[in-house]
């Protein structure tokens, strides 16, 4: 599965788009509506959605293939899209409610091997974790 590309000019009727933060609505949609102003209907989306808050995932009769967006949605963080409906690494972290080191020690095992150095990524894992065990010690 390719990544989105960054925002064309204007999103047009058929367009297959995704959420860049996809918390309530995972997944790919198609545009239903556009060219009113920046906001665009989506398929399954009862309301408005601003261009700006989409990412294109393809457009129908499209020849290239999308672009990368290595701000939004680096490679190392999205790989696993497929697997988990579309979701990334920080929205499993944000629907855990892991928190800082929690959140950061599930983004560096899921990203190891993936960016850089694997060894190097373990070891922030369990830094991480080590920081959460010893913070948990000491409240109890």
């Amino acid at each position: 599965m390719s990544l989105p590309e960054p925002m064309p000019d204007r999103l047009r009727v058929g367009d297959i788009v995704r959420f860049k933060q996809p918390k309530y609505y995972p997944g790919e949609h198609e545009v239903t509506v556009a060219g009113a102003g920046d906001t665009v209907l989506l398929e399954h989306v009862g309301y408005p959605v601003p261009e700006l808050d989409l990412l294109l995932v393809r457009r129908p009769g499209a020849t290239h293939p999308p672009a990368k967006d290595p701000v939004n949605s680096p490679d190392h963080y999205t790989r696993a899209r497929e697997a988990l409906k579309g979701a990334e690494v920080i929205d499993i972290i944000e629907a855990f409610g892991l928190g800082f080191r929690l959140g950061n020690t599930i983004k560096y095992i899921l990203r190891a091997g993936h960016k850089g150095d694997r060894l190097e990524d373990l070891k922030k894992a369990r830094w991480y974790l080590e920081r959460e065990i010893k913070k948990s010690e000491d409240t109890k």
